[in-house]
């Protein structure tokens, strides 16, 4: 996948919001169609996740963080009126779940792998407990800790036939009752 388009006025907006605590009135559209008009955002961090960037804020009025899609800010305007930063910690959040698309459940995940997919996970774990053992089918057993949410789902279905779910065996047709971390209100 290739990044999408960014506008470089409402990166330029962001940034000098969020470098100077200031308040960020943004147009914004969500994946769903969803049209937010002149909202009032509080920035606290930019994220890359994979091609995208994320501004993860609040709301006014509001004391939960949102993650915002930067491609889909339509128009931003840093305003000269500073606020008192709360809180916050760009570790804990993204440990809590905050880009797993999940509500921060961890599970351990039991995993059958081909042997390429083992040698990738050798190099980018799935987590900091993760262990690998060699079957002898040639196959590799993985385990490791991770947020239940769409984010594993979608990489497990990604690699195919390269993986055998052995737990939790309804990984793949439990359905993600969480609202996504992207949909703002």
């Amino acid at each position: 996948m290739q990044a999408p388009c960014l506008s470089s006025d409402v990166l330029s907006h962001v940034s000098e919001a969020l470098l100077n605590d200031r308040w960020l009135h943004i147009d914004y559209q969500n994946a769903a169609g969803r049209q937010l008009s002149d909202v009032r955002v509080m920035p606290l961090a930019l994220v890359q996740q994979g091609e995208r960037l994320f501004l993860v804020c609040r709301f006014e009025g509001h004391d939960d963080n949102r993650n915002l899609a930067l491609h889909r800010i339509q128009t931003a305007e840093a305003t000269p009126h500073p606020f008192d930063r709360p809180y916050f910690s760009l570790t804990d959040y993204i440990d809590r779940g905050g880009f797993g698309f999940g509500n921060g459940e961890r599970i351990v995940i039991r995993l059958v792998v081909a042997p390429h997919l083992a040698s990738l996970l050798r190099e980018t774990p799935l987590s900091a407990d993760q262990h690998i053992s060699k079957r002898d089918d040639g196959r590799v057993n993985v385990s490791a800790t991770v947020i239940r949410g769409e984010q594993i789902r979608w990489w497990v279905r990604m690699h195919g036939e390269a993986i055998e779910v052995v737990a939790p065996k309804n990984l793949l047709t439990e359905v993600d009752t969480t609202q996504p971390a992207t949909t703002p209100r």
